[in-house]
Formats: C-alpha cells, sequence, structure tokens
C-alpha cells in the first residue's frame, strides 16, 4: 500500500532515522500497519533476541503521533533507530575475511532463537532475509557487525500444540522461516574469496533440522 511506510533522518542528529508504520485497530491481513500489540511483542521480540541471543539490534524509541499521508491523517507509530552505516547482506557480493566469525555467531544465535521456539512455543520472527540484515556499524561501534536492520513487527507464534499439516497456519509458516534462514547461509558460504563454512550455524542448524524435519517438513 502506498504511503504506508515513511523512512527519513533526522537533520539535528544524522546517526538516527525514523521509521513510520500506521496504527490499525485489529489485524486485517492487508499488510498496512500494525495493531499497539504487535508494536508492543515485535519490541519484546527484538529486546530478547538481542539480550539472549547476543543478535546485533539497534536501539530504537517508539512514539505514536499521527502524519498526513495518502489515505489522510493517519494514526502511526513513529520509531526512532540508530542509523547502521553498511550494506545490507543481500547487496554484498564478497565478504572480508574477518565478516565471517560474525556472521557465523549471528545466524547460529538466530537458529537458536528458532530451536527454544519450537521447544518452549512463543513468538518468533519471520522477516531473517538477507535484505533485512546489515554489515556495518552504529555510532560507537569500533567494528562493522552484523544488525538486524527491519525493526518492523514481524512475527508469527508457534504453538506445538496445533497440528503442523494446516499449510496456512503460523507453525507451517515457522518451517518457511527455517529454510529462508538455511538458504541465507548457503548464498553466503558462496560470498568469500575462498570457500567457506558457516561452522556454528551449520550445527545449529543440523540440530534444529534433526529436531523439527518429521513435525514439520524441513529440508535442508
Amino acid at each position: 500500500a502506498k504511503d504506508t511506510k515513511t523512512v527519513c533522518t533526522i537533520s539535528e542528529n544524522k546517526d538516527k532515522i525514523v521509521r513510520s508504520e500506521p496504527v490499525i485497530k485489529k489485524v486485517t491481513g492487508s499488510g498496512r500497519g500494525f495493531t499497539l500489540e504487535e508494536f508492543k511483542r515485535g519490541r519484546e521480540l527484538f529486546r530478547r533476541l538481542k539480550e539472549e541471543y547476543g543478535l546485533a539490534v539497534p536501539d530504537m524509541q517508539m512514539v505514536i503521533g499521527e502524519e498526513k499521508d495518502s489515505f489522510g491523517i493517519t494514526k502511526k507509530m513513529f520509531m526512532i533507530v540508530d542509523r547502521v552505516r553498511g550494506r545490507t547482506l543481500d547487496k554484498i557480493s564478497r565478504y572480508p575475511d574477518e565478516a565471517l566469525e560474525k556472521l557465523d555467531f549471528f545466524f547460529a544465535g538466530l537458529l537458536k532463537h528458532y530451536h527454544d521456539t519450537y521447544k518452549k512455543g512463543g513468538d518468533f520472527w519471520t522477516d531473517p532475509s538477507l535484505g533485512n540484515l546489515i554489515y556495518g556499524r552504529v555510532k560507537g561501534d569500533s567494528e562493522d557487525k552484523v544488525y538486524i536492520f527491519d525493526l518492523d513487527p514481524y512475527f508469527k507464534t508457534y504453538d506445538s500444540a496445533k497440528p503442523s499439516t494446516d499449510k496456512f497456519g503460523e507453525n507451517h509458516f515457522f518451517a518457511f522461516v527455517i529454510r529462508r534462514v538455511s538458504l541465507g547461509i548457503s548464498t553466503i558460504e558462496k560470498d568469500f574469496e575462498k570457500p567457506v563454512k558457516l561452522s556454528k550455524a551449520r550445527k545449529a542448524l543440523d540440530e534444529i533440522t534433526r529436531d523439527v524435519e518429521e513435525v514439520l517438513d524441513i529440508k535442508k
């Protein structure tokens, strides 16, 4: 939908960017905006990814306001986020050697998030495409890291009590996300000067695949 998202910088502080999304009253499936509950749960999910799994997530503040767009005056959530200077992983054709360990750490941690979610249930991040990850740094960093770039609250909830055969259910989507991460790892491994393996990430992928492939039909 047009004008549902705004990304801009702050003239007084070039180290911050502002993202905005419409605040809607209930989930519609239209892709236009999120409910306050979704924003709240999304922020908690990114906090957990950062604090429990060690993933680099830019600091974010959230403020509710109004903005004029093609739909009129719209209630929106403004997300003030640390600006990450770097390149999204889908735009990198050759990684420096020092990126290997950082990429390995990131994807191993991300897969642990999914594995723990499979075991315990709960919300899981559904948008781990390479285009939503940046290899770069924020103000104050001394070196580049792998950052989650898009902090919109895209998540679903895994429930082990639900049948996994529902091809339109959230449990089925869980398998799709694992496949996406697997493909991302394979792509990255080809983008170094010499052949490499993300060994920790591969081990984490093997572990989650072994545990859930019979239930969710995951194939590496």
